[in-house]
């Protein structure tokens, strides 16, 4: 095979690998055409992705090429010779080379010869590499850096002969679960002076991660392949490498190089590296030997990637709580994003760990002696070499004295700590989650929310999203693979499902007839509507005579709807409602014994928090109270802990608090609950508290561009990918010229504007960048400024504006009592509409700004004041109409429909449950979404019909060009499974 096929099979596989499963065959079909070995080999790599996710993000598209390739050829090679060299047996595949055992035979000694691949013996620059690779270990004569003895080609073959190394690779260890923390300790202390040698005479090694790393029988660390080694130019460094030869790192000096899971920041974001990125890889290395997991995690290459640059791990001591607060702050400064602020020299580094080691070594000997009377070996050290390396604690002190001051000295240590446990509360017992086994539940293609474990923790129910696009509630044994439909009947949506207390019967949130709460047999047989109208996420009484429900769905909790949010309750019998409580409530959840309602809500700054409140209704307990974003509580079976899903490390992990169930005061701090998930939501427990269940979700957005012909109403091209992110896309809108597209993005708890080229030819730049919440940008009809609403004034939302350079940032609207919100230029961008939300009454007042008075404004129009809800979205071109999202207060679905501003009365455009209307150029049509299609509606005739779809995945925002020759979407390609956990 030459090395153009395997160049293309490995493109072609990173480009399908970015597509939803569904959509791979179609790609395939185009690009392979006939070409049935091409397809066939880029399928079976896929599928081996597929099988073997985890080991695929450390293993690159080339090393599974590699691996065929020595399956192809290496049996031929064994008992052959290569020169003085007898060839044994198979080690192993490297993303270049094939591994054999060896013998030589004129110094008779094991060796590992690595050769070049055959099909890439013809390109000059990789077996320039090649041999760079054995040049710069071989200048290199440290204890724990890999011996090279010879760098020979025979026959065309080029090769490394190099020390046997007889022992185990760290990945090997970790296949046995987490290393102790002495032993990690040690492995990073030798890993870090096999760095430190390599740093001082200008080598990076660049591909630190547990397969390159060994530990050795006799107990040494071996640092292995330096193939990704980047020479630094500098007095001492190793031959200079001539960029316009084949320099990798030089000739694309973006190019992402090394293993995705262990990059650094800069090396992930395609910058320069130099040794500081070694440090950070060595960082997240030890932090997967002490947890067992690796800090930045991703469902896909370019999720993982988005974690590293923009995400904090979990914090040590949250996972394993027995861990030195010291070994925490070590590998917190290993993993540091900004390399100034990161460790600056290996020997920085292994010095901290050599204290660390020592401390470590003194408290074990403490913790010996005080067992009463046994005498107790040491802690078994990695390996023989280490025993007896301990350093001594300075005692002086011989005979029945020394044995008695160490004795006091033991009974003060114990006293201390049980008096500091009692007064600060602290609790010994360590968390059940530690070891839980991880198990993934679900895995169809989209997203799978909002699963209930039944009681027995058998069987879970989740909703998913069926073949035509709507969401059913899914039934599916825990361990199985077949999930069973159970509202199949209904064309509206079925979500939010909850099992009663007995398991008998399922409640949950439709969209049929109107909307509410209903409850079906636990096989979907009988379904009665127990509430219309506003009723989301209901949840179950003790005993199951109730069931509470609030007035709001969420689905992000960074993006709040208008409320309003009061909390109800309703008897399952007699069909009674009755209100409890009438302040801001989301996702409520009752307590097991039913002394309390657990709730998250939003202060006047936007902060997201947690509270309980008595369960007749009352005054409510906080239970956090800080900038993460703290949402989705649910209580343990035994009332002794809140869980909840929270962002206040970076990534939003599962958290529990100590609480007691009465009074609804916390009995600690927050604790992290351990899952391979970076963003985990939908919490749910069996009976026993022995099984959670949850919600992995891994966000992924897709920017997409498509010919549009307005006159036929259809897309007449190919769909373009502009960009690809992990980070939440919201509010897209289009310039004039069509040139640049303005969206608001969602990273961690920032929200930012952002700004990028419709062609795709450059990265995303940032309009604004800041701790306050910026949203829905729009473009001023001559393009020259865009407005949006921000929190940035403090507490109260308002009307901003800003130059399309970042420059000339102004309120448009002054303080008031309400938040303006949906921008909406004027034809020709002399006026401004909005929408104030008001609390009382309740309603969103629609207001006009005239933008030729001085701003901020202070006398807008008041348009009209009525208690419903209307967000404007679009002004139609000739003046006269507003079209927007319309509801109720008492009803649950948002209809289309157009506020005349010549009679000031609204015309009803679609009574579909639909979103996002905008205008077409004639002024009678309009495009809008629903179920995550795209459809267009004459607003005369009000028909209307499909225009685009992508199923399973939804279309969430679009914007038109204002020529209406191209669509731009925002496509949520997001896949979200359910996983458990269960305790041993």
């Amino acid at each position: 095979m030459t090395p153009d096929r395997w160049a293309r099979i490995d493109k072609l596989l990173d480009e399908a690998m970015e597509l939803p499963v569904s959509e791979r065959s179609t790609f395939l079909d185009a690009v392979c055409g006939e070409d049935r070995d091409l397809r066939n080999e880029v399928e079976s790599l896929l599928a081996a992705h597929q099988k073997a996710e985890e080991k695929f993000l450390d293993r690159p598209a080339l090393d599974l090429a590699a691996l065929r390739l020595a399956k192809e050829t290496g049996s031929s090679l064994i008992g052959q010779t290569l020169g003085h060299y007898s060839v044994l047996s198979a080690l192993g595949v490297g993303g270049m080379g094939e591994v054999y055992l060896a013998r030589d035979m004129k110094l008779d000694r094991k060796v590992a010869l690595k050769l070049l691949q055959q099909q890439y013996t013809s390109d000059p620059a990789r077996i320039r590499r090649f041999e760079r690779e054995a040049r710069a270990a071989s200048a290199l004569n440290h204890p724990n850096i890999i011996t090279i003895y010879e760098i020979d080609q025979i026959e065309s073959r080029h090769f490394i002969a190099a020390e046997f190394v007889d022992g185990k690779t760290l990945r090997e260890l970790l296949s046995g679960g987490r290393i102790a923390a002495k032993d990690a300790v040690e492995i990073a202390i030798q890993a870090a002076s096999a760095l430190s040698a390599a740093h001082r005479v200008g080598i990076v090694h660049r591909d630190i991660k547990p397969e390159n790393v060994m530990w050795r029988r006799d107990g040494y660390v071996k640092v292995l392949d330096f193939g990704l080694v980047k020479l630094i130019e500098q007095s001492g460094a190793l031959e200079r490498t001539n960029a316009s030869e084949g320099d990798i790192g030089k000739t694309n000096p973006g190019a992402v190089l090394g293993t995705v899971r262990y990059m650094s920041p800069e090396q992930a974001l395609g910058q320069e590296v130099d040794s500081r990125s070694d440090l950070f890889s060595l960082g997240v290395v030890l932090y997967e030997l002490l947890t067992g997991a690796p800090p930045f995690k991703g469902a896909q290459p370019a999720g993982v990637l988005d974690a590293i640059v923009h995400y904090n791990a979990a914090p040590l001591t949250q996972i394993r709580p027995d861990l030195h607060s010291e070994l925490e702050r070590i590998v917190g400064r290993a993993l540091e994003k900004d390399r100034d602020l990161r460790y600056q020299t290996a020997n920085d580094l292994r010095a901290d760990l050599k204290r660390l080691q020592r401390d470590l070594d003194s408290s074990l000997r403490v913790a010996g002696a005080s067992k009463s009377g046994a005498r107790t070996a040491p802690a078994a050290p990695i390996s023989p070499i280490f025993e007896g390396a301990t350093s001594s604690v300075g005692w002086k002190l011989k005979g029945p004295l020394a044995a008695t001051a160490m004795v006091l000295l033991i009974l003060l240590v114990a006293a201390v700590t049980v008096i500091w446990r009692l007064w600060t509360g602290e609790k010994t017992q360590a968390s059940p989650w530690g070891n839980a086994t991880q198990m993934q539940i679900t895995d169809f293609p989209g997203e799978e929310l909002f699963p209930s474990l039944s009681p027995n923790g058998k069987e879970i129910v989740f909703a998913r999203r069926n073949t035509d696009g709507n969401l059913d509630i899914w039934r599916q044994h825990v361990g199985g693979s077949k999930a069973d439909n159970l509202t199949p009947d209904h064309h509206d949506d079925d979500t939010q499902p909850a099992f009663s207390p007995d398991g008998g019967l399922i409640a949950f949130r439709s969209e049929r007839e109107g909307g509410g709460i209903y409850v079906m047999g636990a096989s979907g047989e009988s379904p009665v509507c127990l509430t219309r109208g506003l009723a989301f996420h209901p949840t179950w009484a003790p005993g199951g005579k109730e069931v509470i429900f609030t007035e709001e769905i969420i689905g992000d909790p960074r993006n709040r709807g208008l409320g309003p949010r009061k909390l109800w309750a309703v008897n399952t019998k007699t069909l009674e409602r009755r209100p409890i409580a009438d302040h801001d409530i989301a996702q409520p959840s009752w307590s097991p014994n039913g002394h309390r309602i657990a709730y998250w809500g939003q202060r006047e700054n936007a902060q997201r928090d947690i509270w309980t409140m008595p369960a007749q209704g009352g005054k409510p307990e906080p239970v956090t109270d800080d900038a993460a974003t703290d949402w989705n509580p649910i209580w343990a079976p035994d009332g002794k802990h809140l869980y909840f899903s929270s962002d206040r490390t970076g990534a939003m992990n599962l958290w529990r608090v100590p609480i007691d169930e009465r009074t609804g005061k916390t009995l600690g701090k927050p604790e992290l609950v351990p899952t391979p998930s970076a963003f985990s939501q939908h919490i749910s427990f069996s009976a026993d508290g022995k099984q959670l269940a949850f919600v992995d979700l891994r966000p992924r957005f897709r920017l997409v561009r498509v010919a549009f012909d307005p006159t036929r109403e259809a897309l007449t091209g190919e769909v373009s990918i502009i960009t690809e992110t992990s980070w939440r896309i919201h509010y897209l809108d289009v310039s004039p010229d069509g040139s640049l597209l303005a969206y608001n993005s969602t990273v961690g708890a920032r929200e930012d504007l952002y700004l990028i080229k419709t062609d795709g030819s450059a990265q995303p730049q940032k309009l604004t960048d800041d701790d306050d919440k910026d949203r829905f940008p729009r473009w001023s009809p001559d393009g020259k400024r865009i407005a949006f609403f921000s929190n940035r004034s403090g507490q109260r939302w308002q009307i901003w504006m800003i130059n399309r350079d970042g420059s000339g940032r102004q309120p448009v609207t002054a303080a008031t009592d309400g938040d303006p919100f949906f921008p909406i230029w004027s034809p020709k961008g002399e006026r401004l509409a909005y929408a104030l939300r008001k609390s009382s009454p309740p309603g969103a007042a629609l207001f006009i700004v005239d933008l030729s008075q001085p701003l901020p404004a202070q006398g807008q129009q008041l348009i009209y004041d009525p208690q419903i809800r209307f967000w404007p979205r679009d002004w139609s071109p000739d003046g006269k109409w507003l079209i927007g999202g319309w509801r109720a207060n008492n009803e649950a679905a948002t209809m289309i429909k157009a506020y005349s501003l010549e009679t000031n009365q609204f015309e009803d455009i679609s009574n579909l449950n639909s979103e996002r209307p905008v205008w077409m150029n004639d002024s009678r049509r309009a495009l809008f979404t629903y179920n995550g299609k795209l459809f267009v509606v004459d607003t005369q005739t009000r028909k209307a019909r499909e225009v685009f779809a992508r199923l399973p995945y939804q279309i969430r925002w679009y914007a038109l060009s204002r020529d209406q020759r191209t669509i731009y979407f925002a496509q949520d390609i997001s896949e979200a499974n359910v996983w458990a956990l269960s305790q041993k």
